[in-house]
């Protein structure tokens, strides 16, 4: 879940207690108006306004309730943020001392950190609902491996390369993971695609379908990678919204379902490709943005550049070529009907075969995969879909492109400009909460993380930066 800025907890905060006394105040005559009526006087007729009061009363009462829903949730969320490595460190720990001092729970716990399915006669590997288990570990892992990676190798170096700003420690710790995760999986993918028979063949994605075993060293990339994926969204909604939080949300939930059906229906060949189209530009993007950080401008420039030209190749022709492929050559290679493991003829098509066909692959409860005119074009749709998210992320890189040809240098335009404001206004916020607590008539200086301030008290505050939702207190900073 994301957490709100500490503007949306004050202003909830003030208009429960403001709303509070209005409402006790409306209250109050109310009542007043009906003791006087037992006094002896002929009682007010209770007018549309009083009723209009007490609905508006309700209402604001339900808003309290609301934000203090609100401020619940935000609080455990942010706890888990602020002890996600803790949190996940005691998960991996917890399920490695169980399978050590607790033999019978082996069996179960063992799914969790091996591959499953494994076929002695064939040396391969099959699928089934159990690899869901090492797709749980590794979402365990990767949040404490970022959280672990940004915090205790990454931000030391930002500040090692000059890089003092909050949001820029931030921002240059993200990238630098993203660029480790991104080169160590772009290059084991190549290299599995390098050594299948489908490298450089198109059509060879479509052969001997469905393949329904795979190599170990092929199957933990794609579960992992599926892993990754989902742990993303987790982390788009802990940090920072930016300007395309849609399109990247969008993109996320895309990416999951197409690897999540591509594996169940044994597509696993051109996931894998697609995944090693995706990534190479990953890594060029994320080398622009450190260079960018640490301040070689020149250089980002031109390796925006070349990131460029990478994307559109990438995501754009070479993309378009696997959905032409997807569309064409896919009924060439593999015929509409339902395939057992026992043969490899298709069999006709049951009443209802797209639902049959969902249903039983995804469950895996038999080994009869379906392959339909509906779960093509359904195949094809997402994949398109992705296209147009990534069409609408090259017009911003467009307009980014624009401005270094203006001289204006490589900015992201998805969260640089609103660095900015977002500094402003988290200055304005601390500002405003300092003063009006009495505790200082002085702005904070922010230029520093870690600095002393030696004669005012002790104040929390709520802090957001990038991924990292602190809350760092006053004593961290002083005045100017």
């Amino acid at each position: 879940m994301h957490i709100p800025s500490p503007r949306h907890d004050r202003l909830c905060h003030e208009r429960s207690a403001n709303e509070t006394g209005l409402s006790s105040a409306i209250e109050e005559r109310v009542h007043s108006g009906a003791r006087r009526g037992d006094k002896g006087t002929s009682p007010r007729r209770r007018s549309s306004n009083d009723n209009g009061s007490r609905v508006d009363s309700q209402q604001r009462r339900r808003s309290n309730d609301s934000c203090a829903d609100d401020t619940q949730v935000n609080s455990c969320a942010l706890y888990f943020v602020r002890n996600q490595i803790w949190i996940s460190c005691g998960i991996l720990l917890c399920l490695g001392v169980a399978n050590i001092f607790f033999p019978p729970l082996r069996p179960l716990l063992q799914r969790f950190h091996t591959l499953s399915y494994y076929n002695p006669s064939t040396q391969r590997y099959g699928k089934g609902i159990d690899d869901g288990y090492l797709v749980l570990l590794w979402i365990v892992a990767f949040t404490f491996l970022r959280a672990s990676a940004l915090e205790y190798v990454f931000i030391p170096l930002a500040k090692r390369a000059g890089i003092s700003t909050p949001k820029g420690l931030a921002r240059f710790a993200e990238q630098a993971w993203v660029l480790v995760y991104y080169s160590f999986f772009w290059t084991l993918g190549t290299y599995l695609i390098y050594h299948s028979p489908f490298w450089m063949n198109v059509e060879e994605l479509w052969t001997e379908w469905p393949v329904r075993e795979l190599g170990g060293p092929f199957k933990w990339y794609y579960l992992v990678q599926f892993a990754f994926w989902l742990q993303q969204i987790f982390v788009l909604n802990i940090e920072e919204r930016r300007k395309d939080h849609n399109q990247m949300l969008a993109h996320h939930i895309i990416t999951c379902s197409l690897m999540a059906a591509s594996y169940a229906y044994h597509m696993t060949r051109i996931g894998t490709v697609i995944l090693c189209l995706m990534d190479f530009v990953d890594i060029l993007l994320p080398v622009a943005k450190l260079l960018k950080y640490m301040g070689y401008h020149t250089i980002c420039d031109y390796a925006f550049g070349i990131f460029l030209i990478a994307w559109v190749i990438t995501r754009h022709l070479l993309y378009n070529r696997i959905v032409y492929s997807a569309w064409k050559d896919s009924v060439r290679f593999i015929a509409f009907g339902c395939y057992s493991q026992n043969s490899s003829e298709p069999q006709q098509l049951p009443s209802g075969s797209d639902f049959y066909a969902i249903k039983h692959t995804f469950s895996y409860s038999n080994d009869v995969v379906c392959f339909t005119k509906t779960i093509q074009m359904s195949f094809i749709a997402t994949l398109v879909a992705l296209q147009l998210i990534t069409l609408v992320w090259l017009y911003m890189i467009m307009h980014v492109a624009w401005r270094v040809v203006q001289g204006t240098g490589a900015d992201d335009t998805r969260s640089d400009g609103e660095d900015e404001l977002e500094e402003i206004e988290l200055g304005e916020e601390v500002y405003s909460q300092i003063t009006t607590n009495n505790i200082m008539q002085k702005p904070v200086d922010f230029g520093y993380l870690n600095r002393t301030m030696t004669t005012q008290p002790d104040l929390e505050l709520p802090i957001t930066n990038g991924n990292f939702h602190e809350r760092i207190s006053t004593t961290q900073f002083r005045t100017t």
